[in-house]
């Protein structure tokens, strides 16, 4: 009788001290696979990584500039230790005063004030954003005066927080603007009239009939051509 009890105490302890093994070795595995994916960042963007904020969605986004090309490039949120995306717009700065610098965009209409870096390593982080268009970086101005000489009646409809539908309905209404939509179906209140952009340079793919990828539309103002 007392060989039956000892032999089930013994069953029901292997059993135990094997459920916790297994219980410790997923837990462990786990939190190595978690360990691994949080450092999992690649090689290439070793100690060129920042947080910049997205300007077209104000969003905080970690970025990597390279060597002699100062445009920001999108970088997988591990090589920023997945710090951007829980920061805030005010908080996804330069942290060092001594490396601070102002800088300004023209943000749907609004000349705002950005705290950037004097850093070149990190220097591509002070723009305004891109230009749905052709995704060239919109460059900033370096005074709140010139922000504000240079703005023009349409930037105040591409509003981040509005969509294509509702920009390009609010921009068609003013008679110096014009909106053009890119294959993506992404679009941008631009400077124009009737016959196209008044920027040819610039935005040379917007004028109607010559590119099949990108579109533009003028708004019914002939009241106001006549």
């Amino acid at each position: 009788m007392n060989k039956n009890i000892y032999l089930r105490f013994y069953i029901i302890l292997i059993i135990s001290i094997f459920f916790i093994l297994s219980i410790s070795i997923y837990l462990i595995k786990k939190y190595y696979k978690l360990e691994n994916f949080q450092n999992n960042c690649p090689v290439f963007f070793k100690e060129k990584t920042f947080c910049q904020l997205n300007k077209n969605n104000n969003k905080c986004e970690c970025k990597y500039q390279k060597v002699g090309i100062n445009y920001p490039f999108m970088a997988p949120e591990s090589c920023c230790n997945n710090k951007c995306n829980l920061l805030s717009p005010s908080e996804c700065q330069e942290k060092n005063p001594k490396e601070k610098t102002s800088y300004f965009c023209n943000i749907g209409g609004k000349c705002i004030e950005y705290k950037g870096t004097n850093q070149n390593i990190n220097i591509s982080q002070n723009n305004c954003g891109l230009d749905p268009l052709n995704n060239q970086l919109l460059l900033p101005y370096t005074s709140m005066k010139e922000c504000k000489l240079n703005n023009n009646p349409c930037d105040k409809y591409n509003n981040y927080k509005w969509s294509t539908a509702k920009k390009k309905s609010k921009c068609l209404e003013n008679v110096n603007c014009g909106f053009c939509t890119n294959s993506y179906g992404e679009g941008k209140c631009i400077e124009g009239n009737a016959t196209g952009p008044n920027d040819i340079l610039k935005y040379y793919y917007c004028i109607p009939g010559v590119s099949k990828n990108n579109t533009y539309t003028y708004g019914d103002h002939a009241l106001f051509i006549i």
